[in-house]
């Protein structure tokens, strides 16, 4: 298992040099009186001008003693940082490329944990995984393919926005998806929602300029604002019967081509299909329908 000095190398990677002519400035700009990287990176947050990473600290009182050896809780393994102590994945090397198993027994994939790694091709997530944080895959633009466990239970905002993912398909019960989960993936084709979903965050699939097919589960009661803003092939999409609200802007300048609403009391945010130029066909039966101002 790696050191502290292991886990004060990584740290220092994630640092300014210590022979830099400006350090003692800097030091004295952060409130520091000593070159420490780990408080370093506790002000930074590990913040280098080679890329977007950033890293984020917790710290959890032990019962009989007063502070934990590094190699107890961290550890480093093929460019890859666990937590021990919370079963999850902190941060991912830069060097990470093609296909990437996670190891079962990890539960979290942490906060921008894999962010910005341009070489990941594809993931298996392991069945032991049950939380993706926010912006976990942001940014990992050659990323076309992820296997998402059964167990898995939450993805945070922004987890996989910006990424090259071509289609997806979850089966799990219950999942919380957070806003902007998939914005900006230009690739992304084809999406089915498992039954149990039942609000569609903002801007969950904004700007997917190449999404066609999307089958909502019959739990939706809610699309969020600019939920399919700017999925320009979008041009067909069933509506639940449970529906009760479509958010503003929520399919601004999407490729529908009819709409036809015929739940209960449904009601429609402002510029709801604005921009909508293939539009032809407008249906609505429903009773008090309400269309917002």
């Amino acid at each position: 298992n790696p050191t502290w000095d292991d886990f004060e190398l990584f740290l220092k990677d994630r640092c300014f040099p210590a022979t830099r002519g400006n350090a003692k400035q800097i030091l004295e700009e952060l409130q520091l009186i000593s070159y420490d990287p780990l408080q370093i990176v506790e002000k930074t947050r590990g913040r280098t001008a080679e890329d977007d990473m950033w890293l984020k600290f917790n710290y959890y009182p032990m019962e009989g003693a007063a502070t934990a050896p590094a190699s107890v809780r961290y550890m480093s393994e093929d460019g890859i940082l666990y937590d021990k102590q919370e079963n999850g994945i902190l941060f991912v090397n830069a060097s990470i490329t093609g296909h990437v198993t996670v190891r079962e027994g990890i539960a979290t994939i942490g906060e921008t944990a894999f962010s910005g790694r341009k070489g990941l091709t594809s993931i298996t997530l392991p069945e032991s995984c049950i939380s993706i944080g926010d912006a976990a895959f942001k940014d990992c633009t050659a990323l076309s393919s992820v296997e998402f466990p059964d167990k898995l239970e939450s993805i945070g905002k922004e987890a996989f926005c910006n990424t090259g993912l071509q289609s997806i398909e979850f089966t799990q019960q219950k999942l919380q998806i957070a806003s902007r989960t998939f914005a900006d993936c230009e690739a992304l084709t084809n999406v089915v929602l498992p039954d149990g979903v039942e609000r569609i965050e903002e801007e969950t699939f904004k700007n997917c300029s190449a999404l066609v097919k999307v089958e909502l589960p019959e739990s939706c009661t809610s699309i969020e604002k600019s939920a399919f803003a700017n999925c320009t092939a979008l041009n067909d999409i069933e509506f639940p019967e449970k529906l009760e609200s479509i958010g503003y802007h929520a399919f601004r300048n999407s490729g529908i081509t009819s709409l036809k609403l015929s739940q209960p009391g449904i009601h429609v945010g402002s510029f709801a299909f604005a921009y909508c130029h293939q539009l032809k066909s407008v249906e609505i039966t429903s009773t008090d329908f309400d269309l917002m101002e």
